[in-house]
């Protein structure tokens, strides 16, 4: 009896939020949760092809890597720069075979122990605040 004491503009807002506003937010949380299902389940289903596909990307690159690094710096100065331990020269030979080279990424000179010579790479394009490995880390074996 005491919602019936309450004025009319009291009255009124509580029945306007009864039904329209409350029937109208449970729609939209149906709906919202019934799209979001609908969203996962569809890239669920397209994970495997999406996987599938960066992996033969991948494999594809990987049998090219000796074909390309062969071809860029399978070249006869390179010898003697390593016998001779010519960093600076060593550097400059290797950033010139990467620009020849558009398939390549990056190119580490090591000696027979592991230890890095010379390097040259390309813009890897990574995110913004990623930083890119280093030499070492891009030589080491494994």
């Amino acid at each position: 009896m005491r919602f019936f004491g309450r004025s009319l503009q009291r009255r009124l807002t509580i029945i306007f939020i009864i039904i329209v506003s409350l029937p109208l937010a449970t729609a939209g949380l149906i709906v919202q949760y019934y799209v979001t299902g609908q969203l996962e389940g569809q890239a669920v289903r397209d994970l495997p092809a999406v996987l599938n596909g960066n992996v033969q990307h991948y494999n594809d690159q990987l049998q090219a890597l000796p074909q390309l690094v062969s071809g860029a710096a399978g070249k006869p100065p390179l010898r003697r720069l390593l016998q001779h331990r010519e960093r600076a020269a060593l550097t400059r030979f290797l950033r010139k075979a990467l620009r020849a080279a558009p398939g390549l990424g990056f190119l580490v000179a090591t000696d027979r122990t592991g230890h890095v010579l010379a390097a040259a790479h390309t813009d890897p394009g990574f995110l913004a605040g990623f930083r890119p490995p280093g030499p070492r880390t891009l030589a080491r074996p494994g």
